[in-house]
C-alpha cells in the first residue's frame, strides 16, 4: 500500500470535521444578533427605559444614535452622561431637568459603556453600551410578566394590552391644521397629541440653541376604545413661519394614557404646506 493511500482516511477525516466546524461557525454567526444602528429611552414613572421593554440599558453599534424622549407629565427630567458623553446631539440635551414634551438624538462614535442619571430624581438614569461593528449581542428584555420595572410597565404596549395603540396620519399635508386618528384599545383613555417644530424655524434669526418646541396642542378623552379623529391648529407663530418659508416639517407627537396605566407615545413626521 503506498503512502498516499496509508494517509487518505486521515485526510478525509480531517476534511469532514473541517466541513462540521465551518457550518457550525456560520449557523452561530447567522444566529447572533447583530448590534443595531439606533435605539431609544422614553421617561415614564421617573425612570429612563429602552422604549417598548424593561431595560435601562440600550445597546447600539459604534456610530449609531439614540434618541431620549421625555414625552409629557408634570415633572421635569434630564439625561446627564458622566464623562465621556456622546459624540454629539442634536438638539443639546437638557443641562438642567426640563418639563416635557422634549427630544434628542445623540451619536455615539466609540465603542464603550456610557452612563447618564436625571439629577431631578434618585434612581432614574441608565446606559448606552457602545459596541464595535460585527459584535454580536442579544435583545434587551420585552415587558411581560416578571419583567415589570420598579415603576411599572414602561410605554409601548403589544398589541392587545391596555396601553396599545395605532396611529393614522398623513405625511404630507396642506393647510394650518394637522389631522389624523389614533385607534385605542382602552375605554376612558386620554390622548395628548402635540404638535413640534424646531425653534429655529420660528424664529427670524438663528436662536442659542436649537431645540423642539410646541406650536400646537390637543387634549381630548375618549369614553370608548376605537378609532377616534384629531385636528391640531398651528399656533400664530407656527402660521407665520409656514407662510415664510413655503413648508414645515413637524414631529406630530400622539400620546394615549389609558386609566390606571402608563402613557404610549408614538410620533408621526408631517411635511405641512400652504393651501394652493
Amino acid at each position: 500500500m503506498s503512502l498516499r493511500a496509508r494517509h487518505l482516511p486521515l485526510y478525509l477525516a480531517a476534511l469532514v470535521a473541517g466541513a462540521a466546524v465551518a457550518f457550525a461557525l456560520s449557523a452561530s454567526a447567522q444566529g447572533e444578533a447583530q448590534p443595531p444602528p439606533s435605539a431609544s429611552f422614553t421617561a415614564s414613572n421617573n425612570y429612563w427605559y429602552v422604549t417598548g421593554t424593561s431595560s435601562t440599558t440600550a445597546t447600539i453599534a459604534a456610530g449609531g444614535t439614540v434618541t431620549f424622549t421625555s414625552p409629557l407629565g408634570n415633572n421635569p427630567h434630564n439625561a446627564r452622561f458622566s464623562s465621556p458623553g456622546p459624540s454629539s446631539c442634536d438638539p443639546a440635551l437638557p443641562v438642567d431637568p426640563e418639563s416635557p414634551p422634549w427630544d434628542a438624538t445623540c451619536r455615539f462614535d466609540t465603542p464603550g459603556t456610557y452612563s447618564f442619571i436625571c439629577t431631578q430624581h434618585a434612581g432614574m438614569g441608565g446606559s448606552v453600551s457602545v459596541l464595535a461593528p460585527g459584535t454580536p449581542t442579544t435583545p434587551p428584555p420585552t415587558t411581560g410578566p416578571g419583567t415589570s420595572p420598579p415603576g411599572g410597565n414602561p410605554p409601548g404596549g403589544s398589541p392587545g394590552q391596555p396601553g396599545s395603540i395605532s396611529v393614522k396620519v398623513a405625511r404630507r399635508q396642506r393647510g394650518t391644521t394637522l389631522r389624523g386618528s389614533v385607534t385605542t384599545s382602552a375605554d376612558g383613555s386620554r390622548v395628548v397629541v402635540t404638535a413640534l417644530v424646531s425653534n429655529r424655524l420660528l424664529a427670524k434669526s438663528r436662536p442659542r440653541r436649537i431645540r423642539k418646541v410646541s406650536v400646537g396642542s390637543l387634549r381630548k378623552q375618549v369614553p370608548s376604545a376605537g378609532k377616534t379623529s384629531f385636528a391640531v391648529r398651528l399656533s400664530a407663530a407656527a402660521r407665520r413661519a409656514l407662510k415664510r418659508h413655503g413648508r414645515l416639517g413637524i414631529d406630530l407627537r400622539i400620546s394615549v394614557t389609558p386609566p390606571a396605566d402608563d402613557a404610549t407615545t408614538k410620533t408621526a413626521k408631517v411635511v405641512l404646506r400652504p393651501r394652493a
